[in-house]
C-alpha cells in the first residue's frame, strides 16, 4: 500500500505527516482524532498477560499473520513503534513483545489504529487496521483497509473456534479455527456492508460507469478474488 491512505468518515482536522511515521486522516464516530505525539514507553499499552489457552492445539490460525511484525500503534493521544506485534482476530487482542521478548496483550480500547510493516522493515507497509466498535457482531472490531483513496474496500475477519470430531487414537477432542470475511465499502462519506463480494454488488454500490466496465474488459479483470477488487478500487479512485 502507499505510504499515505485516506479514509474520511466525517471531517477532522488534517494531521501532520512524517516520512517515517505515516499518518491517515481518520474519523471514527465517537472517537477523537488519533494522536501523533511519538512516545517510546510501552507502559502506555497497559500490557496484560497472554491467556494460557494453547493455540498450538487448535487447527488453523487465530491471527491475521502468524509472524511477529513491527507495527505503529496509534492511541487517541500518542503513537508508538513496537518491534513485534500480532493481531489476534479470534480474541480481538493485540499481542506484542516487551523489551525482554515476553508476549503481552494491549489493554482493550487503547489502540485505535495499527499500521503493520513487513517484519522489521519500516519502509514497507503491509496493511493497516482501524478499530470500529460499531462494525461487526463478533468480538473482533479491527477493520482492514484494503486500498487507498476516497473510496475504499474494508474487510472485517471473524474467527470462531469449532469442535471437530474426536481423535480416536489419542482420545482427545479436536478443535479448529474457522474464519469468515465481511466486506464493506466506504463511498460518498458512508459505509455500506456488501451482501457479498461479487461483481454485481460492487458495481451497483459504486454506481460504476460504462468506462469502469470497459476498463475491466480491457485489463481482463474478472473480479474473481480480493486482489482483483483492490485493483478495481484503485482504478475507480483515479477516475472518479
Amino acid at each position: 500500500m502507499k505510504r499515505s491512505a485516506v479514509i474520511l468518515l466525517l471531517l477532522f482536522a488534517a494531521m501532520g505527516v512524517n516520512a517515517q511515521d505515516p499518518q491517515f486522516e481518520v474519523n471514527l464516530e465517537g472517537f477523537s482524532a488519533f494522536g501523533s505525539a511519538r512516545v517510546t514507553n510501552l507502559g502506555i499499552l497497559g500490557g496484560g498477560a497472554v491467556s494460557d489457552f494453547d493455540y498450538s492445539d487448535v487447527r488453523g490460525s487465530a491471527f491475521w499473520d502468524d509472524h511477529w511484525n513491527t507495527a505503529m500503534f496509534y492511541t487517541s493521544t500518542n503513537s508508538i513503534l513496537v518491534g513485534a506485534v500480532k493481531l489476534n482476530l479470534y480474541a480481538n487482542e493485540i499481542w506484542y513483545q516487551d523489551q525482554n521478548g515476553k508476549p503481552l496483550v494491549v489493554k482493550p480500547g487503547v489502540v485505535k489504529k495499527i499500521v503493520f510493516y513487513k517484519a522489521n522493515d519500516t519502509s514497507t507497509i503491509l496493511t493497516q487496521f482501524i478499530y470500529m466498535e460499531t462494525i461487526g457482531e463478533g468480538p473482533n472490531h479491527y477493520v482492514q483497509i484494503l486500498n487507498d483513496g476516497k473510496t475504499q474496500l474494508l474487510k472485517l475477519t471473524s474467527i470462531k473456534l469449532y469442535k471437530g470430531s474426536p481423535d480416536v487414537l489419542n482420545g482427545k477432542e479436536e478443535y479448529g479455527f474457522s474464519n469468515k470475511a465481511d466486506y464493506y465499502v466506504f463511498h460518498n462519506h458512508e459505509i455500506k456492508k456488501l451482501k457479498s463480494l461479487t461483481r454485481d454488488e460492487v458495481l451497483t454500490t459504486l454506481q460504476a460507469s460504462s468506462g469502469d466496465e470497459a476498463w475491466l474488459k480491457q485489463t481482463s479483470n474478472k473480479l474473481k478474488n480480493e486482489n482483483d477488487y483492490i485493483a478495481f478500487f484503485n482504478h475507480y479512485n483515479k477516475q472518479h
